[in-house]
């Protein structure tokens, strides 16, 4: 073998090596930004729910109320978001964001 087939084979392993180390660092970077995330409470038909009133957001202080009173859960979709209803049964006309929405623990 010439030194130029050489140098190309010790190359490609080098390439190879690398790779498998940027592989597992990642996937040690995501284990430990997983560890970090907070599991959000699943929501279920039937259940009951507070939403956000984002109109209120900008507008702190200690006494304000930032969630709205409690909807029944009617439908929950995969993309995350949520149909929600009032108490007295009256659906809403749109979809939520499952973000904008927390469990109602009685």
């Amino acid at each position: 073998m010439s030194d130029r087939e050489v140098n190309l084979l010790r190359l490609h392993e080098e390439r190879e090596k690398v790779l498998k180390q940027a592989v597992q660092l990642q996937g040690n970077r995501k284990k430990h930004y997983d560890r970090k995330l907070k599991k959000r409470m699943d929501l279920k038909v039937g259940d009951l729910a507070l939403l956000f009133d984002s109109r209120k957001e900008h507008f702190l202080g200690k006494l304000n109320l930032n969630w709205k009173d409690p909807y029944k859960v009617i439908e929950v979709f995969d993309n995350g978001s949520v149909q929600l209803a009032t108490m007295d049964g009256e659906e809403s006309e749109t979809r939520t964001n499952g973000h904008n929405v927390k469990k109602y623990l009685t």
